[in-house]
């Protein structure tokens, strides 16, 4: 009977205490969630077709990884109009010809949140999503065309990439898409600069740009190294998140290429910029080279040509005239503005395979490790470019390349019409441009 009493007595006091924890929810939200966040959806909506234009930073697969992609859109009822800058593979013989745009629909919708989806294909912002016909885009590059919005503003709203988790904006814009982006396209083409070196509370702070990636590397002691995603835009180039530079926090920057600056929007904070020696656009590397080379340490100098044509991507080259057999493949630095050869497999063969692996002459050893290589750096005194060791093998100095053909875990020699430069043992020296 007492056990009964207390367990009644329980029970009453649960339900008390639901209600007043009920009342106390329904003192604080006085709408259902359901509502509310009918209420963000349309607030969204209604934002988005009211002020019509709105720019994006858009970065593609987690941690920004490529870098931003500036892009344009227009939102109606249910359908937007998209622009952005044409990527190489796209550009046609029209060399002015540099803007994409597309029509689709869109809607904003409940999904665990509020979320603006592109749901029907469109060019502009679904190329990023699309793989290619390639191995090494069969993931493409990972971009989002779902939004979950985190906060709308009447001149900004604030998104994450669904998949990417990637924090982005929308920012009200007046203007012409194709002028904007037309001007982001000449600023990205013109913007060939290795870093820039500040001072920051009394401590010397380089700052580098990796162009193929589009990030920023600032370096305030090997602690504090970071990468930031940056975007070109109409005027400069805009960060993904801000940065702080003598107390100042400064994440949008105006581009000067006459007095070759960076000067934040506020005009706070003043980058001086540096150009890397010798650095050539893409276009300009295509034609005739002589070489000089060594078949051997020690050996006598030899000269050889070769030349360079244009893939779609614009990222690498082709090579043609060192090896008989098959064209190598020449990787552009777009930071540097120089080529790299590197490791690479020459043509697979019933038993495996040939490469061209890289070689330690000093010390005999060779590795076969992709991302090793040789770049060409640029000699004022000499007014030509050097073959130098690109860095990343421990221990190692390359100073040349060998040819070998693999299989069953063993290497053999290569016949001679997979030589380079007629030669097993193929050291390069320096490069020239032919006019």
């Amino acid at each position: 009977m007492k056990k009964t009493l207390y367990l009644s007595i329980f029970t009453m006091l649960s339900i008390l205490t639901m209600q007043s924890c009920l009342k106390d929810q329904e003192d604080v939200f006085e709408r259902p969630s359901s509502l509310r966040l009918q209420d963000v959806l349309e607030n969204t909506h209604n934002t988005l077709t009211t002020q019509g234009l709105w720019t994006l930073d858009f970065y593609p697969r987690a941690e920004y990884y490529y870098g931003g992609y500036p892009m344009i859109f227009k939102f109606e009822k249910d359908k937007v109009t998209a622009w952005r800058i044409k990527e190489e593979e796209e550009m046609g013989s029209d060399a002015d010809d540099i803007i994409l745009s597309d029509e689709s629909e869109y809607k904003m919708k409940d999904d665990f949140g509020p979320v603006l989806s592109f749901d029907t294909y469109n060019d502009v912002i679904h190329y990023f999503s699309t793989p290619r016909n390639t191995s090494a885009w069969y993931q493409a590059m990972q971009g989002d065309f779902e939004f979950v919005v985190d906060s709308v503003g009447k001149d900004c709203i604030k998104v994450h990439g669904k998949k990417s988790q990637n924090t982005m904006y929308l920012r009200a814009f007046t203007g012409d898409p194709n002028d904007y982006l037309t001007k982001a396209a000449y600023n990205k083409d013109e913007f060939i600069y290795a870093g820039a070196n500040i001072t920051d509370g009394g401590q010397n702070v380089p700052i580098g740009f990796d162009l193929d990636y589009r990030q920023v590397v600032w370096n305030k002691g090997t602690e504090n190294e970071r990468e930031i995603a940056f975007c070109f835009t109409g005027d400069g180039i805009r960060l993904s998140k801000p940065i702080t530079i003598n107390g100042q926090e400064v994440d949008d920057f105006i581009l000067d290429l006459n007095a070759q600056t960076l000067k934040s929007r506020s005009g706070s904070v003043t980058l001086p910029l540096e150009r890397t020696p010798g650095y050539m656009k893409y276009n300009e590397w295509l034609g005739e080279y002589t070489l000089t080379y060594r078949n051997a340490a020690g050996a006598a100098p030899r000269d050889t040509t070769f030349t360079l044509v244009a893939t779609p991507q614009k990222k690498t080259f082709i090579l043609k005239g060192l090896v008989d057999a098959v064209d190598l493949t020449v990787q552009y630095n777009r930071s540097l503005g120089t080529i790299e050869l590197l490791v690479q497999r020459l043509v697979t063969t019933p038993e495996g395979y040939i490469l061209l692996a890289v070689w330690d002459s000093a010390t005999g050893s060779v590795s076969y490790t992709t991302t090793y290589g040789m770049r060409a750096v640029w000699n004022e005194n000499r007014q030509l470019y050097v073959w130098t060791d690109r860095g990343g093998w421990s221990g190692h100095t390359i100073t040349g390349f060998i040819p070998y053909e693999w299989y069953n875990g063993t290497r053999y020699a290569v016949t001679s019409e997979y030589y380079v430069a007629k030669t097993n043992r193929f050291l390069p020296l320096t490069i020239k441009k032919n006019n």
